[in-house]
């Protein structure tokens, strides 16, 4: 299997390591506000994502108003990897799925 990561140029691996990190803690506020427990998630939300790193948005997918470039949704909360590498490769196989169908 190729590891794109080891391609991709050190300012999108910058941009999607704040990404990450943001969304480490993003998720951790979105689970207090909806009091998961560490069993049992209620929040439905996912972040938006398009392959160039850029936050869409967060939020119910009902709410989502959609974008005219391919995207991902990431489902909230995000575990942070401390290098973004897990969320390009979520990012990157999400929008992949989809524009194979």
């Amino acid at each position: 299997m190729i590891n794109y990561w080891e391609r991709v140029k050190p300012a999108l691996k910058n941009q999607y390591k704040r990404l990450s990190e943001h969304l480490g803690v993003r998720g951790k506020e979105i689970c207090t506000d909806n009091e998961c427990t560490e069993d049992d998630h209620n929040c439905e939300s996912y972040a938006y994502i398009n392959i160039e790193g850029e936050l869409l948005d967060i939020c119910m997918s009902d709410y989502f108003q959609g974008s005219s470039k391919p995207y991902a949704a990431i489902p909230m909360p995000f575990q942070h990897d401390g290098t973004g590498e897990a969320l390009f490769d979520a990012v990157s196989d999400d929008i992949a799925e989809q524009t194979a169908q």
